[in-house]
């Protein structure tokens, strides 16, 4: 028998591993040829130890070998019966002792019974293993698996005595399961999963298998359970070359999975009255009538949600949702901006409430209501009413404000009285389109004149200096004083001259030509 792998690492048959591990690289430096350049032999006593060590720190290989290594010693003992200096020759044995049963029988060597695990490719492709024997190790190719998943290499087992023939060497094949294949043996199922429309028509499919796709064709009408035959398609018979198991497809047919409906959106138009009250309205959808809500203040391009009331699910799955899209159209009296509304047209109020103040009726959603003017109201100053624009969709019992241009009224009249004072409008016959301004000359009761620029219908703006002194001539005999009454009878003899010119000839006044 070759020598023992523990003498060779010298160490103790109940070594541990880091033991078996310590002793190789200790031994390693020592014998290694790099070390031992004068040594013929010392590749080979490398390779023997490195052997060694590679079966001892294999568990299973290992538990192998010592089962192997107490057989042999078992069988030495029993040799060793004769004792030392006696003759084995079988006539010495015989004068010796003549009860004796002389010299010992050839005795078979043990079985070996070794276990691979190897998958369908491996058993389809052939493949190679090696186990580890008595003698050493036994290298063997297979293809395909056994009837019985076993199998028997004769006189490949434990080592025979006295001259008798070796054991045999049994291999159990365990082959592992696989992700499209079962096993019968040499016959593989695989199963083919197909979607109702397709088994309902039938058609062509690619089948998997262990040499590759093929194509099949399935009839119309499959259900679960029918079972189509490959002839050929299996795995080769064990120890043959050309001979094959089938394969069988089984066909199962999948409940389609629920299919959500489609989301759908549809569009409504309402007009500026029924943004603001809000309610109840109706649509048609996929033939059904759906009734939803408005909410008050609903705006132009918001979105309503009505859930499940889209297009109905396939195999069970859930309706789909409804979106509606609201478009405010325009008003004709109203402007909106956000939740505040804007008249379009303003509100007029004539000269005397502008500058004295009052009330005003105006139009509202809700109906016609009072405004209140304040006295010094200018021309194209914005009055509100609080409350009286759209409701507030975040808020409950909110709303907007409603906001006014004011437009005051210019009197047909040359001239008119207001609390004593006189006032004439004067402005440009043809004035450039952004030229709004007017001019207004107010005359004092006790004598005396002001002029006033009504400048972009916005504000009035007073030109010269006190209205005492602007265009009244005062008596008196200060020549200071007289200097004073010209140079403003000339102001406004100028301006008034100015004015009747525009008339007269058609041209513009600008608000920085009139002299003051």
């Amino acid at each position: 028998m070759a020598r023992d792998h523990y003498q060779i690492l010298s160490v103790e048959r109940d070594a541990s591993e880091s033991e078996i591990r310590k002793a190789f690289r200790l031994r390693a430096k020592q014998i290694h040829p790099d070390h031992n350049p004068d040594d013929p032999d010392a590749n080979a006593k490398f390779i023997t130890l490195k052997k060694a060590h590679d079966l001892l720190v294999d568990p299973v290989a290992r538990g192998n070998y010592d089962r192997d290594l107490l057989r042999s010693d078992n069988r030495r003992g029993k040799n060793s019966r004769h004792g030392a200096g006696e003759s084995h020759q079988p006539g010495a044995q015989r004068n010796k002792n003549a009860g004796s049963r002389g010299a010992p029988k050839p005795r078979r060597g043990h079985d070996i019974e070794r276990t691979i695990r190897i998958t369908l490719e491996q058993a389809w492709n052939g493949s190679s293993h090696t186990v580890v024997r008595d003698s050493g190790h036994h290298t063997f190719h297979i293809r395909g698996i056994p009837a019985d998943n076993r199998f028997c290499i004769r006189g490949k087992g434990g080592i025979g005595e006295s001259g008798g023939p070796d054991g045999d060497l049994y291999v159990v094949v365990e082959a592992m399961s696989h992700k499209h294949f079962t096993r019968e043996g040499d016959d593989l199922t695989y199963n083919l999963s197909l979607d109702t429309e397709f088994a309902q028509h039938g058609g062509e499919k690619k089948v998997d298998t262990l040499s590759g796709k093929v194509r099949m064709t399935i009839k119309a009408g499959a259900k679960t359970g029918h079972t189509y035959r490959l002839a050929g398609k299996g795995l080769p018979r064990f120890r043959t070359d050309d001979q094959f198991g089938d394969l069988y497809v089984r066909i199962e047919v999948r409940k389609p999975e629920p299919i959500r409906g489609l989301n759908l959106e549809r569009q409504i138009r309402i007009n500026l009255r029924e943004a603001w009250a809000g309610g109840e309205r109706q649509i048609t959808v996929t033939g059904n009538i759906n009734t939803f809500t408005v909410p008050p203040g609903a705006h132009d391009g918001q979105r309503l949600y009505i859930p499940g009331k889209g297009r109905p699910g396939k195999h069970g799955g859930l309706p789909g949702d409804l979106y509606i899209n609201i478009t405010v159209l325009p008003d004709e009296v109203f402007r909106r901006d956000d939740d505040d509304l804007y008249l379009n047209e303003g509100v007029e109020i004539d000269l005397n409430t502008a500058l004295k103040g009052g009330i005003v009726e105006v139009n509202t959603l809700s109906g016609n209501t009072v405004l209140e003017v304040p006295p010094g109201t200018r021309f194209g100053q914005i009055l509100s009413l609080a409350g009286h624009g759209m409701p507030t969709t975040d808020r409950s019992e909110s709303f907007g404000n409603l906001y006014a241009h004011v437009h005051i009224q210019v009197p047909e009249a040359d001239e008119w009285e207001v609390d004593g004072r006189y006032y004439s409008w004067y402005w440009p016959a043809s004035r450039q389109p952004d030229d709004n301004s007017l001019y207004l000359k107010i005359q004092f009761r006790e004598g005396g004149y002001v002029w006033a620029v009504l400048v972009n219908n916005s504000r009035l703006q007073y030109r010269g200096r006190d209205p005492r002194y602007c265009g009244k001539c005062i008596p008196t005999n200060d020549s200071k004083q007289a200097k004073l009454n010209a140079a403003a009878k000339a102001r406004n003899e100028a301006a008034i001259a100015l004015l009747r010119r525009s008339r007269e000839e058609q041209f513009s006044v600008d608000v920085g030509e009139i002299p003051f």
